[in-house]
């Protein structure tokens, strides 16, 4: 460290962390919570994330430069969105790069808002927390028997 004072953070970019760190304790248990007519609630969350970082960007007209993995990601995606020109099933191409973006945009903000140790410490502690979640829904379904008796198989899982 140089003894330097660090940059107060902007009400934007606390929210989008807040945001990033509520869609990371959605993580595990992500196709549990479904809202009607959109997704799921990680999705939801993510895109709310996504607006207040896009916000917190143009708020203060800078971002970190892309380095490393995160350039790799970005030419992967790119690549992928170039393959659509040959694709047998577009469809299917399509949704699948719709869903590369998202991701793209979850690994954005990660990079652009992860960096200290305490907000790692606090990522990693809802994950952590989004785990438990999916821990208390197997033993609950444990206690009161399985999902679905319509099943060839019975299975104890959130």
């Amino acid at each position: 460290m140089n003894g330097a004072e660090p940059e107060p953070r902007s009400w934007l970019n606390q929210l989008a962390f807040g945001l990033l760190v509520l869609l990371i304790f959605t993580v595990p248990f992500d196709d549990v919570v479904v809202v009607p007519g959109f997704g799921t609630l990680s999705r939801l969350i993510g895109y709310a994330g996504v607006a207040a970082a896009l916000g917190d960007i143009l708020t203060k007209q800078r971002f970190r430069r892309p380095r490393g993995g995160f350039v790799w990601t970005l030419l992967f995606v790119l690549w992928a969105g170039l393959s659509l020109t040959w694709s047998f099933s577009m469809e299917w191409s399509v949704e699948k790069l719709s869903v590369m973006v998202r991701s793209v945009g979850m690994v954005w903000m990660l990079y652009e808002y992860m960096d200290g140790s305490a907000r790692w410490r606090a990522a990693l502690s809802s994950f952590v927390l989004g785990c438990y979640v999916c821990v208390g829904g197997l033993l609950m379904a444990l206690r009161t028997g399985p999902l679905s008796e319509d099943l060839d198989y019975a299975r104890y899982a959130v």
